[in-house]
């Protein structure tokens, strides 16, 4: 909260990150062997080996023809070049500065 008070938001956002997975992994390492505490074990509950290898193929193929137009996306998005409608779309750290100067200049006036 403090990256985020003085306006290090890429510092910000990796904090969240962080504790999010910080949140995950202990979740996972409490329940740890259990799914289901008392009721089902990981080794119970793991899919068939076939189902496995599917669920695998499915998600490079899926990776392979995802993750490029992600990484294109962020690369127009970045470098600005991304046209909405005709209007110039903004990164999300330039809003957040346009908005916080924005409510500077309102509490200005209204003093």
């Amino acid at each position: 909260l403090v990256w985020l008070w003085r306006g290090r938001f890429p510092l910000a956002r990796l904090g969240a990150v962080v504790a999010v997975v910080a949140v995950v992994l202990g979740w996972g390492a409490a329940q740890y062997p259990y799914l289901l505490v008392d009721d089902l074990t990981l080794a119970e509950g793991a899919g068939a080996d076939a189902a496995l290898w599917a669920l695998l193929v499915a998600f490079g193929i899926a990776a392979v023809v995802a993750v490029p137009a992600l990484v294109y996306l962020y690369v127009l998005t970045s470098r600005g070049l991304l046209r909405s409608g005709g209007v110039h779309t903004e990164s999300s750290s330039a809003l957040i500065e346009r908005y916080l100067a924005e409510e500077e200049e309102r509490q200005l006036q209204e003093r």
